[in-house]
């Protein structure tokens, strides 16, 4: 059997190259395989090789969602990109280390969105599944530095109309 070679082949290049892009990719697909199975690992050999056809098929899926998503986020397009991260959580919402990449991700193109508060959100989410996720706890206490500024302009506004008002009541007055 070829596949503890292959895993071997894909360590070696992530430990040389930690941010070589087809490995990761394959390591992810492999990472999802091997939860996939386990998970339905008392099922018949045809079920079996149904199930592994199906789990493959969603690796792919969320790999094709999540590059699509990338491609949008580089061309700026954050409204599709948050769309294509939405859409590949849904495929399997119980893969833990992928799926905090993705909210990261869809957190990032919602805080270019001005959506400060799902991006604080998305990216609470990314570190409740990936407590070392550095980048999720950046980004969220960037969206929530905006949250709170745009809480305080709400509140000079307020404060603004209240003293407008205040005002037009000191105009109305008679004098002496």
């Amino acid at each position: 059997m070829q596949f503890p070679l292959a895993v071997n082949h894909f360590k070696q290049v992530l430990a040389r190259d930690p941010d070589h892009v087809k490995a990761k990719a394959a390591w992810r697909v492999r990472a999802y395989v091997s939860v996939s199975l386990c998970k339905q690992s008392n099922s018949k050999p045809d079920s079996l090789t149904r199930a592994l056809d199906d789990v493959l098929q969603r690796a792919r899926d969320l790999e094709a969602k999540k590059q699509a998503g990338n491609e949008a986020f580089s061309a700026r397009d954050y409204e599709q990109a948050a769309e294509m991260y939405s859409q590949a959580l849904a495929i399997d919402p119980e893969l833990g280390s992928f799926n905090s990449i993705l909210y990261y991700n869809r957190g990032a193109a919602r805080f270019q969105l001005g959506d400060y508060k799902g991006s604080y959100e998305d990216c609470t989410q990314a570190i409740d599944l990936n407590e070392n996720y550095g980048k999720a706890y950046a980004k969220r206490a960037a969206a929530a530095l905006k949250i709170e500024k745009v809480r305080e302009r709400e509140r000079e506004r307020d404060c603004e109309r209240d003293c407008d008002e205040d005002c037009e009541e000191l105009h109305r007055v008679p004098a002496g």
